[in-house]
């Protein structure tokens, strides 16, 4: 069962896993969001969408962060 390993909500561990998918697709793009956006198949519009309602932040002096 999906949910027994946790206490969290579905829409909880959607979000936890997208935000993991989000940050690896940075971490693995350099930091480039366009790239980022292109490895995980969706619109870079998309993608700024996501990350601000997940809370993701990115900076050009460092790797992506997750707030």
């Amino acid at each position: 069962m999906l949910l027994s390993s946790g206490n969290g909500s579905l829409d909880d561990i959607l979000a936890n896993t997208e935000r993991r998918e989000i940050l690896d697709a940075l971490q693995r793009a350099g930091g480039q969001r366009a790239s980022a956006a292109r490895l995980l198949r969706i619109s870079r519009s998309r993608l700024y969408r996501r990350m601000g309602a997940l809370g993701i932040e990115t900076y050009t002096d460092g790797p992506p962060k997750s707030v």
